[in-house]
């Protein structure tokens, strides 16, 4: 009986004496679980570095917005939903047990900013100052943020501070926005290519009304809420939630707002990166797939010019199942040669891309994965060739030339 570890090295010997063609054919796998490793790492990278980036602004806040939360997801920018909120549901969360501090703000949209001789369009937040410290927990590259009754001050995210001219704003510099000037109290640092804030402008709360003439109106565009401890976010999230729906008169299922938390926020975003990173990998197996039809090509003519020799091995007593098994193994082989190679190639592009400084990034899993598949793909691709090699009858085998 053939053992195991001779129908190995008789696989091992019949890819080495067809070199060309067994590389040739690894070719299709080392192009596909390439492909597949690379475009999978750029969508996990692009996941890990929007999570790190959204962990800049801390785990311990709320965000209320007007707008029902099954009308529309969470996005950044003037409101867009349908609903309102006011200043006296701010000031009731103030109220609430565990809730730190709590900012009203408005936004502007894009306001007309001007720094020197040039102009340009930006976001401005107005916002009460109380929480905005701890919600802007990236930092301050210079200065900090406006106290309170500061209406001539002005807090610039990173890229509004250095991409938004062509000269840099310096801390202490005046700004125009709509036509009234601000000194520069803060700069914050840089939160990242996926920062929301890296771009925005903050003056106060009730300058922003005068500038969009709004002054009196009790309606607002943001609640920014700090909770004292992160393990009750949760717990005060719903506590929100039952505070504005009862002054709104509306029950929880049917109110029009909405809260977001740094959870709800990295869950959205993983569920985007994720479908992302499947269709990424979907596309890629395209190649996996042609390279599998190599894999079933090269071994059906493999048996074709072998049939011959798999008619002696049947005469000296191999079985089918033996025979069988040899075909399988050398394109199980195949395919872990080819996944080897595939994923290496793939994950030292995403390594070259990350040092470069992409999102690129490479998981154990889907190393893992993706020499799994390989060696799965070659196996099956070798299935019907080895079943069609077993089944040939030893004398016309031995006849054939």
């Amino acid at each position: 009986m053939i053992s195991n570890l001779d129908m190995l090295q008789y696989a091992l010997n019949n890819m080495k004496h067809r070199q060309i063609r067994s590389w040739l054919t690894i070719l299709g796998i080392v192009i596909g679980i390439a492909a597949i490793v690379l475009l999978v790492s750029l969508g996990q990278g692009l996941n890990k570095e929007i999570t790190n980036q959204l962990g800049s602004i801390g785990t311990k806040y709320i965000i209320i917005l007007p707008g029902s939360p099954f009308e529309g997801g969470f996005r950044f920018g003037p409101p867009t939903f349908k609903g309102e909120l006011t200043q006296g549901d701010a000031d009731s969360i103030r109220r609430l047990s565990g809730v730190k501090s709590v900012s009203s703000a408005i936004v502007m949209g894009l306001a007309n900013v001007q720094y020197k001789d040039e102009k340009v369009s930006n976001t401005v937040v107005g916002a009460e100052p109380y929480a905005m410290e701890d919600f802007l927990t990236v930092g301050f590259e210079k200065g900090k943020y406006l106290t309170v009754g500061d209406t001539g001050g002005v807090v610039l995210g990173n890229n509004a501070a250095k991409t938004l001219f062509d000269e840099d704003i310096e801390y202490g510099k005046t700004i125009t926005i709509n036509g009234r000037d601000f000194r520069v109290k803060g700069i914050l640092k840089k939160g990242g290519s996926f920062s929301p804030y890296d771009g925005f402008i903050f003056i106060d709360k009730g300058v922003a009304q005068e500038l969009t003439k709004t002054q009196g109106s009790k309606k607002i565009d943001r609640i920014f809420a700090i909770v004292d401890k992160e393990e009750n976010v949760a717990s005060t999230e719903i506590a929100i939630q039952q505070e504005i729906a009862r002054r709104h008169k509306v029950p929880l299922d049917k109110r029009d707002f909405s809260t977001n938390t740094a959870a709800s926020i990295s869950s959205t975003v993983g569920q985007i990166t994720t479908v992302l990173s499947i269709f990424l990998g979907l596309i890629a197996s395209i190649s996996l797939l042609v390279g599998s039809i190599g894999i079933a090509n090269a071994m059906f003519t493999s048996v074709l010019e072998r049939t011959r020799e798999i008619g002696i091995l049947k005469a000296i007593g191999a079985s089918e199942e033996a025979i069988t098994r040899i075909f399988l193994i050398e394109a199980a082989l195949i395919g872990l040669v080819g996944g080897l190679v595939g994923v290496g190639i793939g994950w030292g592009l995403s390594l070259l891309i990350s040092l470069a400084g992409g999102p690129s990034y490479t998981s154990p899993e889907l190393v893992a994965g993706a020499l799994i598949a390989s060696i799965f793909v070659g196996t099956i691709s070798g299935f019907f060739p080895a079943r069609d090699a077993a089944r040939l009858l030893p004398v016309e085998s031995l006849r054939y030339e």
